[in-house]
């Protein structure tokens, strides 16, 4: 991301040797579960989640989470296995909220980040481009929905 021309790179972990990593590329790691995150509203221009999110507990609060901290002209950009046939008992425990176990070109993927407050932006699937089939992701923060403003509580 430095290399993109990102003048500040932030990161949350909460394993001390991937804080150690981190920060190694980042200029703050910040060891924080990614359930509560340690920021204060709308202080980011652009979140990056690779590989995380279908690791969430909670996917939903997770969300909130992400469109709590992000700025209003904000983007997060994610990107989840897709499909995710994996076993029952595998680390992905959040793919059966996400959607991410449903061969549906992803609709139900697109529709739980919409019910909690992005809209897609832009949308890649990567079968046959790289080894691991994976949805590459852009969102925006919605803001209204319906004409009324977005509360999450």
């Amino acid at each position: 991301l430095k290399r993109l021309g990102f003048k500040y790179v932030c990161g949350v972990d909460l394993h001390p040797q991937f804080i150690r990593t981190a920060k190694t590329v980042a200029d703050g790691v910040i060891k924080c579960d990614m359930h509560s995150l340690c920021f204060k509203d709308a202080i980011f221009d652009i979140i990056c989640s690779f590989h995380t999110i279908e690791h969430a507990y909670d996917p939903s609060k997770l969300l909130r989470e992400f469109w709590r901290i992000l700025k209003p002209d904000g983007r997060l950009f994610a990107i989840l296995p897709y499909p995710d046939s994996g076993h029952e008992n595998d680390f992905h425990v959040a793919k059966y909220e996400l959607g991410t176990n449903i061969l549906d070109q992803a609709k139900s993927v697109l529709k739980f980040f919409e019910e909690n407050g992005f809209y897609v932006t832009i949308k890649e699937d990567s079968r046959g481009q790289v080894q691991e089939p994976l949805l590459w992701l852009q969102f925006r923060k919605r803001l209204f929905k319906r004409g009324k403003p977005i509360v999450f509580r």
